[in-house]
């Protein structure tokens, strides 16, 4: 949940001065005024649905969000994208109509009133909870609690925050969720965690596309070790490597652009380095050879410590370290097809002495009235500078193209940049 040091309290108002009681205690200075804001309790506390309903923080939530109760909910197992508005907070620095509640979370197979569920964010961890649903119909509500760790904004001290989070919305015959209301409540706090309070809450509102299989489905169990989840923004595929000092890792395997992936989260041992490298396209030459395209595009991470049950995000962006790479996309409105040379010396005569592995080659891109397939060709990536540049001739000739673009608008994630081929201008060419 986010935290910053600007109070906005829309449920409670306590004095100036607050001391929150835990479940250790707390001491308070004599002259300090005492306001018993919630008893902290931790997240194993959460055995039952009257559990949940017995919690103030969860009766704060059920007051800005429906319940639908009953003994009969729809089978919502899946892993879902949630998109939503938050509607109501009391969390600091949080704006109501402003700041978004998207997150990830899967739900298991109901078995009765119980079921898996998880929140996908790097800092949860099983607090030893039970998750329970119920409701009619499409109709369902759902609970779960677990507990975050993380560092206070600021400081070098640990904020241990034990949360429940409230769902309730309707399932679609397509499986996504509809009229989704989700709420998060602080139930207990340890360590430096700032202006954050026990009681403190905030509700969402939006819908929910189902992305892939209930957790349980999930290969191997997340407790079993960490979820590793990659998000490809670029527009190439990227094989993923997962390593370890000691022991082997897993196969390599495919996560392939934002738009087209359809890949699960992949279960791995705790203590691992992950490793990305880009795909280069490939286009067929003059000699009817397949030359690839473009630059790799290669990141190394860090050794991810996280503990078994956690699930962690990796974004993979045009931005490297020091390095911002740019795909060029053509679309080619010329009526003869054209080849294209990329980051190449402005002053050397002959396009043919540019050429190589990572400028580009002879290989036809077709007019997109002929071939309407050839609608943003794909280039693959090159580094981006000041001297960035691509530059197109005629396939026949040689002749340079003069395409409508003068500076590189770079779309912000794949770093893809649209080129339009239009114009001709005669230039010696062989």
């Amino acid at each position: 949940m986010k935290r910053s040091k600007t109070v906005d309290r829309r449920f409670l108002a306590p004095p100036a001065v607050l001391c929150v009681l835990f479940a250790l205690g707390c001491s308070c200075d004599d002259d300090e005024t005492v306001v018993v804001v919630g008893e902290g309790v931790v997240a194993a506390d959460f055995q039952s649905i009257a559990d949940y309903l017995n919690d103030p923080a969860v009766d704060l939530i059920l007051s800005n969000m429906p319940r639908h109760s009953g003994n009969n909910p729809p089978d919502v197992s899946g892993q879902y994208s949630v998109s939503a508005e938050i509607i109501a907070s009391s969390i600091p620095g949080i704006v109501v109509g402003e700041d978004s509640g998207n997150f990830s979370f899967c739900l298991g197979q109901p078995a009765g009133s119980s079921l898996d569920a998880r929140v996908f964010d790097s800092s949860i961890e099983d607090g030893g909870a039970s998750s329970f649903i119920e409701g009619n119909g499409d109709h369902f509500t759902a609970y779960t609690a677990f507990r975050s760790v993380d560092v206070a904004p600021g400081t070098s001290q640990n904020c241990e925050i034990h949360e429940v989070v409230v769902i309730s919305g309707r399932r679609e015959a397509d499986g996504s969720l509809s009229d989704l209301f989700i709420g998060e409540g602080v139930v207990g706090l340890v360590g430096t965690c700032l202006e954050l309070l026990v009681d403190d809450v905030k509700v969402s509102h939006g819908t929910a596309d189902r992305t892939g299989e209930g957790c349980s489905s999930a290969a191997g169990g997340s407790l079993d070790g960490v979820e590793v989840v990659v998000n490809n923004f670029l527009k190439n595929r990227m094989l993923i490597f997962v390593d370890y000092d000691d022991i082997i890792g897993p196969q390599p395997f495919v996560v392939f652009p934002e738009e087209l992936d359809i890949t699960q989260p992949v279960v791995v041992p705790p203590g691992f380095f992950l490793t990305a490298i880009s795909l280069p396209p490939t286009r067929i030459d003059i000699d009817g050879n397949f030359v690839e395209m473009g630059e790799v595009v290669g990141v190394e991470f860090s050794q991810d410590l996280s503990p078994a049950g956690s699930t962690v995000f990796f974004d993979l962006t045009n931005q490297v370290q020091n390095d911002e790479y740019f795909a060029p996309r053509p679309t080619n409105f010329n009526v003869d097809p054209v080849y294209a040379i990329v980051n190449s010396d402005l002053d050397v005569p002959d396009p043919l002495e540019l050429l190589g592995a990572d400028s580009g080659c002879l290989c036809p891109i077709t007019p997109v009235d002929v071939e309407p397939n050839e609608v943003d060709v794909d280039l693959g990536y090159y580094l981006h500078t000041v001297a960035s540049n691509v530059r197109f001739f005629n396939f026949a000739d040689d002749t340079k193209i003069l395409p409508t673009f003068e500076d590189f608008v770079l779309e912000e994630g794949s770093g893809a940049v649209e080129l339009a081929v239009v114009f001709r201008e005669l230039i010696a060419g062989r």
